[in-house]
């Protein structure tokens, strides 16, 4: 996990502040930061830990990572479902709404490899 994403969840949440995060980024990623910022919130993270050294472990500083990867990771899987679902609603057939979605699916694929 980058050392980014939790310094921008304790900026959001009025902890600690440097130079990465204090800019104005765009509405979305303001709305995916203050979410993820609302999770960290929800699993009782308190941003104690202060991201100096890369490679430091998050086990010994008691980071909650898991929790803080959950939220990401389940809205990433419901993306080739939210495809399927949007083209059917706009009037395509079944096999073009998988065929979207199969799309979306395997083509992430290679950012993987």
């Amino acid at each position: 996990m980058s050392s980014l994403f939790l310094s921008c969840c304790d900026w959001r949440a009025g902890r600690r502040s440097d130079g990465l995060t204090q800019d104005t980024p765009p509405l979305r990623a303001r709305s995916a930061k203050l979410l993820l910022a609302f999770q960290g919130w929800l699993i009782g993270y308190d941003g104690h830990y202060e991201f100096d050294n890369i490679g430091e472990s998050y086990i010994s500083n008691k980071v909650p990572y898991v929790g803080m990867r959950t939220l990401p990771a389940l809205l990433g899987s419901a993306i080739p479902t939210a495809i399927y679902a949007i083209m059917r609603e706009s009037g395509y057939p079944r096999l073009v709404g998988l065929f979207s979605a199969f799309l979306v699916l395997f083509g992430a694929s290679s950012l993987l490899s």
